[in-house]
């Protein structure tokens, strides 16, 4: 996708807010694209005081690297090297870390969902995991293992291990 010759300039197809062409031309033929567009909403979401996101970003002092934030091309040859696909989003491995390189990857939109900082992690039977990845293997809803370990302080191994059944409208604990 991107342009054989370097000094080839093509228009992208839309207007800047003047209504004319003018910076709207690129070197590399791919504005429009998904990975155009997260190249973009990185660096909106990091530089761009106005996004609603960039308090979580930017505000947090997460940058672009110099080489991504400069050229697209160098995005674009990082991306389809290590695994870009339209169906994956980008992820920062360190959530608290820039997007650079050696700190980004490409991943579901589940995987990325579970790399936040919104997430609890508990470890029990020596594996750390997310509250949902648990309710996912144990059978248990996130909710009730939240309440185990919150209200309740239940032990790691028990809130997501021990299951119950409701007899005669009363929840009785019954195996594990």
């Amino acid at each position: 996708m991107i342009a054989n010759n370097e000094r080839e300039r093509k228009w992208n197809g839309s207007f800047n807010r003047r209504g004319d062409r003018r910076g709207c031309l690129t070197t590399h033929g791919c504005a429009g694209t998904r990975l155009y567009e997260i190249w973009c909403g990185m660096k909106k979401r990091c530089y761009n005081s106005k996004d609603k996101r960039y308090k979580n970003y930017g505000g947090r002092g997460i940058t672009v690297c110099n080489e991504w934030r400069s050229s697209f091309e160098s995005f674009y040859e990082w991306a389809t090297a290590n695994g870009y696909s339209d169906s994956l989003t980008i992820d920062r491995v360190d959530v608290n870390g820039n997007y650079c390189p050696e700190n980004c990857r490409f991943v579901t939109a589940l995987e990325q969902a579970r790399n936040t900082t919104r997430n609890h992690f508990v470890t029990a039977f020596g594996e750390t995991k997310t509250i949902s990845e648990w309710a996912e293997t144990s059978g248990i809803s996130q909710d009730v293992i939240k309440d185990r370990l919150n209200k309740l302080h239940w032990t790691p191994e028990e809130a997501v291990s021990i299951k119950t059944l409701k007899i005669g409208g009363k929840r009785n604990v019954s195996y594990s």
